[in-house]
């Protein structure tokens, strides 16, 4: 007959109490053992539980903050912190099928030592940046020399949005917004290895069909990435598409003001749908004003915005500019910029060639859209910065947040919605100069006719920018991410020129030097790049 399995318990304090202390010792009862049941055969398992039982090991059948050590089978202490959903405290031991034979054995609990601990991606990444890993990123670079360079920065290679290698791409993002989900101390940097394996990818002329061509995945072990080659997933992925956790958290997440933080907060504090929520607030919990209207409007935000929605908007913006101020410069910028044909919403970015009529402009045109009933909701401190009127050769000299586009440009986010009277009504904006292929001067006199639009609910992002800086808030404002993160990164780290929505700036010149440019093809120029159309800055 198996072995009675020891009944765990805790007091208050959380110490482990036990009702059978027989055959163990100080040692014994100083470990509490939690054997993960994932990747590990149910008769093993058996044996294991049944043979350490005996020898009056603590095992526990659930995992808690009392336990000290971590069985598992899996490959990475990722994966195991993925399957709990949680991470860790740090003096918790991860540790493989080994280290618990070992104790089994000896009859003691055994030193960890890096042999039976698990590692996590970072630190097998780190390991694989030499020898072998290097040879097979030699021979990955030699399978194409002529079309593919793999450059240390991605803004050096084209990054389409059509690419060879979407069955790995897919399954990376996935693992980058787990990464972001999970309360880890090194999610940022989990998530930054999957996103920048994930842009190799994107970058590499063909499919890759063997093990050895996907060398650059080194955020991905080799048995996750020949599931990948093999079946198009792998169990990881399909362990957290298939988990309460990560389906929760991508609930709560697409709630217009709710971050990362902000879901698990909510998660772990047992709410599970949307339902839940409303149920709390009714209770008396407190959203903040952004919260409140990505709630009200969320059937409608969750939608995605169609390219040709997006471009009516705009129209729309362009109409009522030019009663304000006639000849504005207006861009659709964003994912649509890159050649996306949706989004879930509308960024747009103004400017005028005369610095002085950009002052207000803003607060006027908001003004003008409330009026029309055209924006229903608005960022609560929405107020005008007025960068045009002060000196910008502060913003350069300080520290820029890499890949992010928040600036301190004039902009308000606002929620848009379609009023009756504008149904039927063809925009005329013949008198405008918009930007949908610009040139240089980032202008050109394309017009859009609006159509009949729904009465839909969207997010739209409305960007004012002083004439001199526009070339660098649409550089920056297309994006993306990833290929501005390494923009900046590579501007710094080269040339010690710091980069941002505002402008340039030299730090090898003492005192600063301010850098000009009227286009994006001179950004690229200054900075000694290739020049990259937006259609391949998709990172």
């Amino acid at each position: 007959m198996a072995a009675k399995r020891l009944k765990i318990d805790q007091d208050s304090n959380g110490k482990v109490k036990r009702d059978d202390e027989r055959n163990t010792t100080t040692k014994l009862a100083d470990a509490l053992i939690y054997i993960v049941p994932k990747k590990i055969p149910k008769a093993r398992l058996q044996v294991l539980n049944n043979l350490a039982q005996k020898k009056g090991f603590l095992l526990s059948e659930r995992f808690s903050d009392s336990v000290t050590h971590i069985v598992t089978g899996y490959e990475t202490v990722d994966r195991v912190h993925a399957f709990l959903e949680r991470q860790p405290a740090s003096n918790v031991e991860v540790v493989n099928l080994d280290w618990l034979t070992d104790c089994i054995t000896e009859n003691k609990i055994v030193n960890v030592t890096g042999k039976v601990r698990i590692k996590s991606v970072g630190e097998l990444s780190s390991q694989k940046s030499s020898g072998v890993a290097r040879a097979e990123s030699n021979k990955l670079e030699e399978t194409s020399p002529n079309e593919y360079q793999d450059n240390k920065f991605v803004c050096q290679r084209a990054t389409p949005l059509k690419h060879h290698n979407t069955k790995f791409t897919d399954a990376l993002e996935i693992l980058e917004r787990h990464a972001v989900y999970v309360d880890s101390t090194q999610r940022d940097s989990r998530a930054l290895a999957f996103r920048r394996a994930a842009c190799a990818l994107k970058s590499y002329p063909k499919q890759i069909t063997r093990i050895e061509e996907a060398s650059k995945l080194s955020s991905v072990g080799n048995h996750s990435k020949k599931e990948i080659l093999e079946n198009g997933s792998s169990d990881e992925v399909q362990d957290i598409l298939s988990s309460e956790f990560f389906k929760t958290m991508e609930v709560f997440s697409s709630i217009y003001g709710c971050g990362p933080a902000t879901a698990r907060k909510w998660y772990e504090k047992g709410y599970r749908s949307i339902a839940d929520v409303h149920h709390a607030v009714s209770d008396g919990m407190k959203l903040t004003e952004q919260q409140t209207m990505g709630f009200k409007y969320h059937s409608d935000l969750v939608k995605p915005v169609p390219k040709e929605e997006a471009i009516n908007i705009k129209d729309i913006v362009i109409k009522e500019l030019s009663k304000i101020q006639p000849n504005c410069i207006v861009e659709l910028v964003g994912g649509y910029r890159r050649g996306k044909l949706s989004g879930h919403d509308v960024d747009i970015l103004i400017t005028h060639q005369n610095n002085s009529k950009v002052e207000g402009l803003l607060h006027k045109l908001v003004e003008r859209l409330e009026k029309l009933d055209l924006m229903v909701g608005r960022n609560p401190h929405f107020e005008s910065k007025t960068l045009y009127l002060k000196s910008v050769k502060g913003i350069g000299e300080g520290s820029q947040r890499q890949g992010g586009h928040m600036d301190s440009l004039d902009h308000c986010f606002c929620m848009f919605q379609m009023g009756k009277s504008f149904e039927n009504e063809k925009v005329e904006h013949s008198c405008m100069q918009t930007t949908g292929e610009a040139d240089e001067t980032g202008t050109s006199t394309g017009s859009s006719s609006s159509e009949q639009m729904a009465a839909v609910v969207r997010r739209v992002d409305l960007i004012v920018a002083p004439h001199k800086q526009f070339p660098f808030a649409l550089l920056g404002w297309t994006g993306s991410k990833q290929f501005n993160r390494s923009l900046r990164d590579y501007a710094w780290k080269v040339l010690k020129v710091k980069l941002s929505n505002h402008g340039m700036w030299d730090h090898k010149h003492i005192p600063v030097r301010q850098v000009e440019a009227t286009s994006e093809q001179e950004i690229f120029h200054e900075l000694k790049l290739e020049y990259r159309d937006p259609h391949d800055r998709n990172a």
